[in-house]
């Protein structure tokens, strides 16, 4: 006979092997399940992220579908992660050794003073990258570091209606606290720890620029 042809008594277990190949296919085909809301609020994007001026430390933001974002924080050397939840702006000081970072509201907090027409107010966490160790202050909308890295000015949120609020002054290393009240705007010197703030007050008989050297603890009005 032909070499190819296929002789009759072959003919069923042809067959029967022919079943067997297609039985795997069959047990494979299972149905996925439905992907519900609660799931798809779990899914996440890569927010913008920032590099530490060592490049040892990377801070990201992960968002969420549901909102329930996170801020991390990465060190290379360490391989190591933190995660801080409704984290975000993350500035860290020009030595690398320290991070800070506005920290948001859970969004059914969020939305329930929305609903009830109430102030919606950040709080500002820092961390010392060597340690780990973390400190939060709460009712703070801005911060920024000294020039060298060694204090953290804080301002709070002004009472509704006016403009000037109390301003902290923290020393990261000693973690000691100073405030001035009835502050409107603050800008550290770029290299020193000098910084310059407005202050404003009813009437406007106090009103002026101060200048405050966090080494020495002295101020003086311009």
């Amino acid at each position: 006979s032909h070499p190819l042809s296929v002789r009759p008594m072959h003919r069923p277990l042809i067959r029967s092997i022919a079943i067997l190949a297609l039985i795997p296919s069959l047990g494979s085909a299972q149905v996925r399940p439905t992907v519900r809301p609660a799931d798809y609020g779990k899914w996440e994007s890569l927010g913008p992220g920032t590099l530490a001026p060592n490049g040892h430390w990377l801070a990201y933001i992960v968002n969420r579908v549901d909102e329930e974002n996170e801020l991390r924080v990465g060190g290379a050397a360490r391989d190591s992660t933190a995660a801080v939840r409704y984290g975000s702006a993350p500035a860290f000081t020009g030595d690398s050794k320290w991070i800070a970072y506005a920290i948001g509201l859970p969004p059914a907090e969020r939305d329930r003073l929305t609903k009830d027409k109430k102030p919606i107010h950040n709080s500002v966490g820092f961390r010392n990258l060597a340690t780990g160790a973390s400190e939060v202050v709460k009712d703070v909308t801005q911060f920024r570091f000294s020039g060298d890295g060694r204090f953290l000015a804080m301002r709070r949120y002004p009472a509704e209606g006016k403009r000037p609020a109390d301003l902290i002054v923290q020393d990261l290393e000693h973690g000691t606290k100073i405030t001035f009240g009835n502050v409107t705007e603050f800008a550290w010197s770029d290299a020193r720890a000098l910084l310059a703030f407005a202050v404003e007050t009813e009437g406007g008989s106090g009103n002026g620029v101060q200048l405050y050297d966090a080494n020495t603890g002295t101020t003086r009005v311009l």
